[in-house]
């Protein structure tokens, strides 16, 4: 009998797999298998795997034609024989126990979903550092999300860190269509439709950005990010839960399109169209929906918060002061826009200050 799945998706990652397999191959949970996913790897990645199927008979190695991580992902859960489902990136690790506590978590406690917290490596000039997020999804434990909407506003939204029921999984699954953050969609799905979800409050997970590089670059499938929005607040609006969940569903939004920041800083004249288009939808997806988002109370914590850091705050800005600084990226030299973004950032820095502690928090619209 499987107890558990670990379904890993693999694309060019050569560097960081071996790493990633040996971290599940000292796994201390009995009845699991690792089922590795090659999508379409042109480097070594498929031989690596091979080899540690070679090694280890729970793990199982497959080959599918490069369709993306949520093809990946599907096909492996499809392939695999676990009660319960977990999914690691194959440029992450684990702890030796990741899939036995959540595992006799889930099952004690009888859980759909069980988290795990994890910790974000970073390599600053050659060492690694590691960052935990201390947010409120670890002060609760066998919770419903009808029952913590606040939650909603902070959630885990990658599926690492996470051991899903296997029912609870095939009713949800990953749109293979949203090539970015497709993860988003999922669980928000998987939190709201979970009977009861768990906590594991031992750090299990590493979690390594190691390709920001690539990541930050600003490519047409950034713009999944305005159709995955638009997915999830169907889906919460048609659900028994959009009443309740209206704030929290608003800030979520916003905090999701801050990403489009990028699109201000970046001076890459090859992607500045699909930067302003970017742009223009999720302005325009806020204006349509949530047009007082700046009245979110959770958008007002996080703005007082920050209102002594001299840094922009992009999001804050709307649509035409974001055009025009776009529109200003595309037609001076580089030079020149880092002193026109100084600028900028003093005058928006002034106001902030003025707006959310001269004038005060409660006064604000």
């Amino acid at each position: 009998m499987c107890n558990v799945s670990v379904v890993v998706p693999v694309y060019n990652t050569q560097k960081y797999l071996r790493a990633c397999l040996d971290s599940l191959a000292v796994q201390t949970l009995d009845g699991m298998e690792v089922v590795v996913v090659n999508d379409g790897s042109t480097d070594g990645s498929l031989a690596i795997a091979e080899d540690f199927a070679e090694k280890y008979p729970w793990f199982r190695v497959y080959s599918t034609e490069n369709k993306g991580v949520s093809h990946a992902r599907n096909y492996g859960a499809v392939c695999s024989r676990g009660q319960y489902i977990a999914f690691v990136d194959s440029d992450d690790d684990v702890e030796p126990d990741y899939c036995r506590a959540m595992y006799e978590k889930a099952v004690r406690d009888g859980n759909d979903v069980v988290m795990c917290r994890l910790d974000h490596i970073v390599n600053r000039n050659g060492k690694a550092e590691h960052i935990t997020y201390p947010k409120s999804f670890w002060q609760v434990d066998n919770f419903r999300l009808f029952d913590h909407p606040e939650l909603l506003a902070y959630m885990s939204t990658g599926p690492y860190n996470k051991l899903v029921k296997r029912e609870l999984f095939f009713s949800v699954r990953f749109d293979e269509d949203i090539r970015y953050i497709e993860d988003h969609l999922y669980c928000v799905k998987l939190f709201m439709l979970a009977g009861k979800i768990g906590i594991v409050k031992q750090i299990l997970y590493h979690y390594y950005h190691i390709h920001w590089g690539m990541t930050s670059r600003f490519g047409p499938e950034k713009l999944d990010r305005v159709v995955c929005m638009e997915r999830i607040d169907q889906f919460v609006k048609q659900s028994e839960y959009y009443e309740r969940f209206q704030r929290e569903l608003e800030y979520f939004h916003t905090d999701v399109f801050t990403d489009y920041s990028q699109a201000i800083r970046l001076h890459d004249a090859s992607n500045w169209e699909t930067r302003r288009r970017f742009v223009c939808q999720t302005q325009d997806f806020l204006r349509k929906y949530y047009p007082h988002w700046r009245r979110n109370p959770y958008y007002k914590e996080k703005m007082m918060g920050k209102s002594n850091r001299f840094r922009p705050i992009y999001y804050n800005y709307g649509k035409a002061h974001a055009l025009a600084l776009l529109y200003a990226s595309r037609f001076t030299p580089h030079i020149v826009y880092k002193q026109i973004l100084r600028v900028d950032h003093v005058v928006i820095f002034f106001f902030r200050k003025l707006r959310w502690e001269i004038i005060g928090y409660k006064t604000c619209p």
